[in-house]
């Protein structure tokens, strides 16, 4: 049986997407992904108030960076994304 496909529709294309050992060795792929399409529809995770308005700015001009942060299993992880 194939796998079944859907589309989740985000804010902005993520573009290549890679992430270090230790965040491979915490999460499963579909844990990676649930993250992933959080950042890529705009929640910002545990960001202040500050980063959380320079992302909607990167986002809505195009330049500039995204970025958020989650903890994952009491460790802090990051996902950032340059805009061009």
């Amino acid at each position: 049986m194939a796998a079944e496909e859907f589309v989740v529709p985000v804010k902005f294309a993520m573009g290549q997407t890679v992430a270090t050992r230790g965040v491979v060795g915490l999460l499963s792929g579909a844990e990676m992904s649930r993250l992933l399409i959080r950042h890529a529809n705009g929640d910002w995770g545990e960001l202040c108030a500050e980063d959380k308005e320079l992302n909607d700015h990167a986002l809505a001009t195009g330049s500039g960076r995204l970025f958020s942060a989650y903890t994952i299993s009491h460790s802090k992880g990051w996902t950032c994304r340059a805009c061009s």
